[in-house]
């Protein structure tokens, strides 16, 4: 029997309506059981290349199919890089993704190979600001090694309690 990840294979370089068979296909094995934590070469499972090639329609279907992800292990952290999904979604700067792994309780403060966590990710390589102020709210720890990405993000979540506060009507006397 096909695996999901043998399906997935070069899923990032499909065209649309290809990527729509493919998670038809998947959607299918999922069903009759097939072990949605396998991995692939490079130790990624069906959920990190859901995140990695930047497909919400994918890990919905990975998420809900599978018992509500239950089964899945949402903090799998691939053999190259020790990238998990989250990881990847912060990476791409693609906050939709971001808040479905969130939401799943995909743990904010992992570190990759490199000691990299997804608020690193997001503020070092994208400058995203609205995954660094969601990763944030959800607790990432910023770390005393992590200097240059503390300011920016206590600024990024001081500036949105600022915006919140503007619009609080104030009373007048």
């Amino acid at each position: 029997m096909k695996g999901i990840v043998d399906v997935l294979s070069g899923f990032a370089g499909l065209t649309t309506s290809r990527r729509e068979e493919c998670i038809a296909e998947v959607r299918h094995l999922v069903i009759a059981g097939a072990n949605i934590n396998e991995c692939n070469r490079l130790g990624e499972t069906p959920i990190i290349i859901s995140a990695r090639c930047g497909s919400p329609k994918l890990l919905q279907l990975l998420l809900v199919e599978s018992n509500l992800g239950s089964d899945a292990d949402i903090n799998a952290q691939d053999h190259e890089l020790g990238f998990t999904a989250l990881h990847w979604a912060s990476y791409n700067g693609d906050l939709e993704i971001v808040r479905m792994l969130t939401d799943a309780g995909a743990n904010v403060n992992l570190r990759t190979d490199t000691g990299e966590t997804p608020l690193l990710l997001a503020e070092h390589y994208r400058r995203y600001e609205p995954i660094v102020q969601h990763l944030a709210k959800c607790e990432a720890l910023l770390h005393m090694q992590d200097n240059f990405v503390i300011d920016t993000a206590r600024s990024v979540v001081s500036l949105e309690a600022q915006r919140e506060m503007e619009q609080i009507p104030t009373e007048v006397a």
